[in-house]
């Protein structure tokens, strides 16, 4: 009797699906169950991942629940480049003409409205023109391959690969910086 009464309250206890439950949403609802349930035990960030950024553990909360999270302060490659001290690749010349490359580039991908504002004789509208221009300018006089690297890695924050994309970067930024007279 005290062996079928412990089977009864175990069952009582579980979880039971809802009566509306079809076969297809009952094994959705359980391979979601597990899905859940194995994220839960993973790693947040895998040890090489971990090695390329600056992590820090910490809280927030989610739907009234506390979860764990990581914070990368070190950002992508390009940010941790600029903000570590100078060195022989990347110079201040060098971080002056990424930044003005990123200015270029944030001038193109800004989508605001079309209109040209004119203050005191002065044409405002063309700022994304003149940026396709002197980037076009430079893209030109610069092998297509390592300006391709270069705007992979300083405008959309690609992962550098080695040194020699750190290198490379550093020598595209230093013929602009020395073009530009940076």
């Amino acid at each position: 009797m005290a062996k079928a009464k412990t089977a009864k309250t175990a069952r009582a206890r579980r979880a039971r699906p809802p009566v509306h439950e079809t076969a297809l949403e009952r094994l959705s609802r359980q391979a979601r169950e597990r899905d859940s349930a194995t994220q839960a035990r993973q790693p947040l960030a895998t040890p090489e991942t971990r090695a390329h950024g600056d992590y820090h553990e910490a809280w927030t909360e989610e739907d009234g629940q506390r979860a764990r999270v990581l914070l990368n302060r070190g950002g992508s490659t390009i940010q941790r480049w600029l903000n570590a001290p100078a060195c022989e690749i990347l110079g201040d010349g060098e971080r002056t003409a990424i930044r003005y490359c990123q200015g270029l580039w944030h001038k193109i991908d800004h989508k605001g409205l079309s209109l040209v504002r004119v203050d005191n004789g002065r044409a405002d509208g063309f700022a994304e023109h003149e940026a396709l221009a002197e980037l076009g300018g430079l893209s030109a006089r610069l092998p297509r391959r390592h300006w391709n690297l270069f705007e992979n890695i300083c405008r959309f924050e690609y992962p550098a690969a080695n040194r020699q994309a750190k290198v490379i970067v550093g020598m595209v930024a230093s013929l602009i910086a020395m073009w530009r007279g940076f």
